[in-house]
């Protein structure tokens, strides 16, 4: 369902009339259970300021598939107004949730060679200085020069932004009191310390609740389509399968501490799982450090008693790399893994493109990577999705995992029951008193902290409820409420195949007019979260890395400063794009010079990349098109010629950097 509204009945103040140019904004459409969204708010408080410098925002809503068509699939490289099938988007908001341990998440959706197919790069953002900063800093072992190449990528997005990074939210987490051994980010990625304190439970559960005392439930929001971990598609899939398969290494945390207690985030590692111990890296055929070689634990069993071996871990990575399989991790893992080699029964080898030092992070990528069992799929060719094992809960694959699904219903609950053959007790491994843990689905959140606090479930999804009622719930006495930084990011993306976005200068005067401090001051409270931290990069400020030699860096960008709300900066900004227009600065008149005279790649620098471009263009006699994309501009006097008389306005500028002049300083 599509709903395409302007925000006009929202009051607009100091509007510049008329608008340069309309935006489309695509949002998904408010869920059933309340008229509004956190989105929807954000959206209207940017329109309002956009409208200021000139710039309509419409917006577009669309249900969550068919944004996902829009956004990610058969729109991603159609431009907003195009109507659906397929869609197109100007700009779009997003949450983006990153693996503290690593940055694989970073890579498929920034590299310029990984738009789609090959990578989530819808923007799509070609700078190639970027690209070679991020790979240094993805394929360097060594921490001190590792975290130099990624605090200059994080300077260059900044400087040339394919998105803008609203916050990084610090969220709240309720549980039952009587739950032990949760944390908030690592959730059922890990669960060797779950347990469920007899004492409290005895005190403070609801009746009917103590005629199963060794039951925990979990309220869950959204459908299951798949069964097969391959092809997770939900959130509610991938806690299905974190329960009942593994992957090589899980998200964990080295020194776990009490439950509503935050970890430093320097502790989250990559534990083994079916991976006995962290990867040595070897010379590989593409040179040092490009084999990776894993031992795998014995003595692991299949649910159904077949033996896990290394037959099984290089048939799923076969699978995975096979794009006929349609695996959800191919982007991810195709860029980073070559091939996976056996060894022996309980080794392998990856042979990788190039280091990685993020490789054990990638191998506990529970959206994708879990093991799948070789005896059951052998037989089966691509594409395994079409098995009857992903489309029907009672053929489900065996798994290896703590826990068996016993009971299924659509849109009712998902029970799981302790798998006797679960490597991990043999380990010491939790949970210790849980024989049983039901994935309710509760889709209003209300609901779902109501459910907390009468007792009916144990913990959940997240419930956006004002901050006053999470601070009120902390003094109950049967819950356990606590902050904790999530590894998060809250982004508005830009379509850099609008002809307007296209330009460097344009988006960064739409990175000024946003109202950050409003959004995170006036707006989150309201939805759950007291604070928030201004965002600049995917890169949030959870990320460290440890190197061989024990030497930890933050690479988070710290001495990078966030863009500012300023909408005297933005107009500035807007008018670089402007004043290079004929429109809106004909030859000879006085804007043309307030315009970035020299820049013809609008990088915000004149430098000799701008003296190849006047090059390859001189000569053009013909009306100079904007190509959304590539926008580009050596007709510096805007008289719709490329001549000589551009190539002296380059050479005068020569050595300049633009930026809001009246400030003076780069952004």
């Amino acid at each position: 369902m599509l709903v395409t509204t302007s925000l006009g009945s929202f009051i607009r103040i100091a509007q510049a009339e008329p608008y340069y140019f309309t935006l489309h904004a695509v949002l998904i459409y408010p869920p059933p259970f309340y008229c509004l969204s956190l989105f929807q708010e954000i959206i209207s408080v940017i329109d309002v300021e956009l409208a200021k410098i000139g710039i309509e925002l419409v917006v577009e809503y669309y249900d969550d598939y068919e944004w996902r068509d829009v956004v990610w699939d058969m729109g991603w490289n159609h431009t907003g107004g195009t109507p659906f099938p397929p869609g197109g988007w100007d700009v779009t908001l997003t949450e983006w949730w990153m693996m503290p341990t690593g940055l694989f998440q970073v890579e498929p959706l920034m590299y310029s060679w990984m738009t789609p197919p090959e990578g989530y790069n819808i923007f799509p953002w070609m700078d190639e200085r970027a690209d070679s900063l991020l790979w240094y800093g993805m394929h360097t072992l060594e921490a001190e020069e590792r975290r130099t190449y990624l605090w200059r990528w994080q300077e260059e997005f900044m400087h040339n932004p394919p998105m803008a990074n609203l916050y990084y939210p610090r969220m709240y987490e309720v549980t039952a009191d009587w739950v032990e051994g949760w944390d908030a980010v690592v959730r059922f990625r890990d669960i060797s310390h779950l347990a469920i304190n007899e004492t409290m439970f005895a005190q403070y559960a609801p009746e009917w609740r103590k005629t199963v005392p060794n039951t925990l439930i979990y309220a869950v929001e959204d459908e299951v389509i798949s069964f097969n971990p391959l092809f997770v598609e939900t959130i509610t899939e991938q806690w299905m399968f974190d329960l009942t398969y593994d992957t090589l290494y899980d998200l964990s945390i080295d020194q776990w501490p009490p439950t509503g207690q935050e970890p430093p985030p320097w502790d989250f590692y990559s534990k083994p799982a079916l991976a006995a111990v962290q990867p040595t890296f070897l010379d590989g055929p593409n040179g040092p450090n490009t084999c990776a070689r894993v031992l795998l634990r014995e003595d692991v069993y299949w649910s159904d008693g077949f033996n896990f071996n290394a037959t099984d871990v290089k048939f799923t990575f076969d699978l995975v790399l096979d794009r006929r399989t349609k695996a959800v991790a191919y982007e991810r893992v195709a860029s980073v893994v070559e091939s996976v080699e056996i060894v022996n029964e309980t080794c392998v080898d990856f042979i990788l493109h190039a280091p990685y030092p993020d490789l054990p992070t990638l191998l506990s990528n529970d959206q994708g990577l879990a093991i799948v069992p070789w005896h059951i799929l052998k037989h089966v060719n691509p594409p395994i999705w079409a098995h009857p094992s992903n489309h029907e809960w009672a053929q489900m694959l065996p798994g290896t995992g703590p826990f068996i699904v016993t009971d299924f219903v659509q849109d009712s609950n998902i029970t799981l029951e302790r798998n006797p053959e679960y490597f991990g007790y043999d380990l010491d491994w939790g949970p210790y008193n849980v024989t049983e843990i039901i994935l309710q689905w509760i889709p209003d959140w209300a609901q779902r902290l109501a459910d907390m606090m009468s007792g009916d479930i144990d913990f959940g999804e997240y419930a956006p409820a004002p901050v006053q009622q999470f601070t009120d719930l902390q003094e109950w006495p049967n819950l356990r409420v606590w902050e904790y930084d999530s590894p998060s990011s809250t982004l508005l993306f830009f379509n850099l195949d609008n002809q307007y976005l296209s330009n460097r200068y344009v988006r960064q005067a739409v990175c000024h007019a946003i109202p950050y401090d409003n959004i995170i001051k006036q707006i989150l409270p309201m939805w759950g979260i007291a604070t928030a931290y201004r965002g600049k990069t995917l890169i949030t400020p959870l990320h460290y890395y440890t190197d061989e030699s024990n030497v930890t860096v933050h690479l988070f960008n710290d001495d990078l400063e966030p863009y500012e709300y300023n909408i005297v900066k933005a107009q500035e900004y807007l008018n670089m794009w402007l004043y290079s227009q004929p429109l809106y600065a004909p030859e000879g008149s006085a804007e043309v010079f307030q315009g970035p005279v020299g820049d013809a790649d609008f990088s915000g620098r004149v430098d000799y990349d701008d003296f190849w471009v006047w090059w390859k263009n001189y000569g053009d006699d013909s009306p100079w098109e904007f190509l959304p994309g590539h926008d580009i501009d050596p007709d510096f006097n805007n008289d719709n010629a490329v001549t000589g008389a551009d190539y002296d306005l380059w050479s005068l500028n020569y050595g300049k950097e633009y930026h809001a002049y009246m400030f003076g300083e780069r952004a």
